[in-house]
């Protein structure tokens, strides 16, 4: 198992500093990572092809972590290891977020994780703190159309 470590970026708590520094060291924080180590436990999903359009929200099923390593936000591109396999990924990056987008040989639909440059509520410190996180997956299941979303954290992990 990869061991996950937060960079250090700050010697002590941030739970006295302004939202706005909060803000601007969790975007150093994620401007540095080069790997980052992701978990998403709560969503739901949105059967499209239903009348009426049916949403349920969901406890996570799958609760396995899922890295992404060696990015590269030059050439726009990362590796994804998860317990299932390691791909490419395309990277899109901006001051506030970074963005993988995964496109699954056999369907071909987007999966589309979004680290946010913003810590977790009651993220006390550098060394603990998680970043926001979202992934949005489309797909057709047998006849359905389906559109999931899933919360998380990320990590950044120190290489």
């Amino acid at each position: 198992m990869i061991s996950a470590v937060c960079v250090v970026l700050a010697s002590g708590p941030i739970t006295g500093a302004s939202q706005g520094d909060r803000d601007t060291l969790a975007e150093k924080l994620l401007a540095s990572a080069r790997t980052v180590r992701c978990s998403y436990t709560h969503g739901g999903y949105t059967r499209l092809d239903s009348v009426p359009i049916k949403t349920v929200q969901r406890e996570s099923a799958d609760s396995s972590d899922i890295f992404f390593d060696r990015i590269d936000r030059q050439h726009h591109i990362a590796r994804a290891i998860a317990d299932v396999g390691t791909g490419s990924v395309s990277v899109i990056a901006s001051k506030e977020a970074l963005t993988f987008v995964e496109i699954p040989p056999l369907s071909g639909f987007p999966n589309v994780y979004t680290v946010f440059g913003r810590f977790t509520p009651g993220s006390p410190d550098m060394r603990s703190g998680d970043l926001l996180s979202v992934v949005s997956v489309h797909m057709i299941a047998g006849r359905e159309v389906l559109a999931t979303q899933d919360y998380g954290r990320c990590h950044v992990v120190a290489n």
